[in-house]
């Protein structure tokens, strides 16, 4: 099923909701609606077992990444590495290299923040996980 196929399937149950009248038989005014929850999808053990096998793999990934990005100018792809490579762009007279590494650095520097939010929430997931 297409995702504008079940759009307008949830649009037109919307719609046949809001015509249903308390008096009509089988709607109690008593009852709380029934709310679906994660816990119920058929599949959810099986999901939370194939995110908890890929959060060791997925950390080691991001922590290698920020190693890289906070390497040494010895490190090639980390910023003081690309530091290097902008200063002998520019002193070689090709500024728009040098132009195109310092956006690669502005890139970097903003990755920092991004992967440090993913290790801390993989931590989350790692303690969830070690809980079940």
């Amino acid at each position: 099923m297409s995702r504008m196929t079940k759009i307008a399937a949830a649009m037109l149950m919307a719609g046949a909701g809001a015509f249903a009248l308390p008096g009509v038989a089988g709607a109690s005014e008593n009852e709380p609606p029934e709310h679906a929850t994660v816990h119920d999808h058929p599949r959810f053990e099986e999901r939370l077992d194939h995110l908890c096998a890929r959060v060791p793999l997925v950390t080691y990934r991001a922590e290698r990444a920020l190693d890289r990005i906070n390497g040494d100018a010895d490190v090639r792809g980390s910023i003081l590495w690309l530091h290097d490579k902008a200063e002998w762009a520019r002193e070689s007279g090709r500024d728009d290299l040098a132009d195109l590494i310092e956006g690669r650095i502005t890139i970097q520097v903003e990755r920092i923040d991004v992967l440090d939010a993913r290790l801390e929430w993989l931590s989350e997931a790692a303690q969830l996980c070690d809980e079940r």
